[in-house]
């Protein structure tokens, strides 16, 4: 059975790009979420594998914050795909131990190899899974 990602991003088009490389590679998608809240509604609803998640989202939480609660309450794992290339940003985004972070625009093999590699390490080192 294939992970089953999300995406969460704010803007569409890339949000749809990114999912039709993933289900070229075989993965299964849910609908991307478009802003934090939305992402927990996709999560609750649909039951991810795992998300990639953009930093700067629409409303008042970005995908900094969300990657705190995919750690602390929900632990599922995540990687951010972001154009976020400053070394505070990155820093911050560390500081919740993605599995991956990707700069826009992300090579599809690399995301792939990234998505592969950071599940079964996630699990691996994981007291969740």
């Amino acid at each position: 059975m294939p992970l089953k990602i999300c995406v969460v991003e704010d803007n569409i088009i890339v949000a749809d790009l990114l999912c039709s490389v993933l289900l070229h590679f075989g993965y299964s998608v849910t609908e991307p979420a478009l802003s934090y809240n939305m992402a927990l509604l996709i999560i609750e609803k649909e039951n991810p594998d795992l998300l990639l998640l953009d930093i700067d989202l629409s409303g008042e939480k970005n995908g900094i914050d969300l990657a705190w609660k995919l750690k602390n309450e929900l632990h599922l794992p995540f990687a951010f795909v972001t154009a976020q290339s400053d070394n505070a940003t990155f820093l911050k985004a560390q500081e919740t131990d993605p599995f991956a972070y990707l700069l826009k625009p992300v090579d599809q093999e690399l995301l792939v190899n990234s998505i592969e590699s950071g599940y079964q390490q996630f699990f691996k080192h994981s007291t969740y899974g």
